[in-house]
């Protein structure tokens, strides 16, 4: 699995870490990219994946996105290419499966909502499913969030 990450701060980080040491993803498998030069490099000298600075390359020819910008980035955040069907992690506080649905028409999208002890695979994620997300989404992104602890699917309400 091809895995792009935009905006890899605290969050998507202590995701990434986990995933990695897991062997659930290989770092030739992972793109990433961040805001500020200085920060792409630690992300590449700490997990040894490629890291930029531009959104649109990190994500073409993924199959796997992780959104871990901050929420009020998302207007500014430029026109990805994804593929149809390509499966979108949203770690968006505040910010519906409905709104990302309506900016990422093509995309299956899942919100999830870990908490900070995901980074030693103690955590507890919150998964809800967009519309478009289907069986196949599901079935990709609930193994990489079991890696970080227990998983609990929800309304979005909740």
């Amino acid at each position: 699995m091809r895995i792009g990450v935009v905006g890899c701060g605290k969050m998507a980080s202590a995701l990434l870490g986990r995933w990695l040491a897991a062997g659930l993803v290989q770092p030739d498998a992972v793109r990433a990219c961040t805001s500020r030069p200085d920060s792409a490099g630690q992300v590449r000298a700490r997990f040894g994946i490629d890291c930029g600075l531009d959104a649109a390359s990190t994500v073409d020819g993924v199959d796997l996105v992780v959104l871990g910008i901050k929420p009020q980035q998302l207007d500014a955040l430029p026109t990805l290419p994804l593929a149809p069907g390509t499966v979108v992690v949203s770690l968006l506080a505040g910010v519906t499966t409905g709104r990302l649905e309506s900016l990422l028409p093509m995309a299956r999208i899942v919100r999830a909502m870990p908490n900070t002890p995901v980074r030693v695979g103690l955590g507890l994620t919150g998964l809800v499913c967009g519309r478009s997300a289907d069986d196949a989404a599901i079935a990709q992104v609930r193994p990489l969030l079991a890696a970080t602890g227990q998983v609990v699917e929800l309304a979005e309400a909740q």
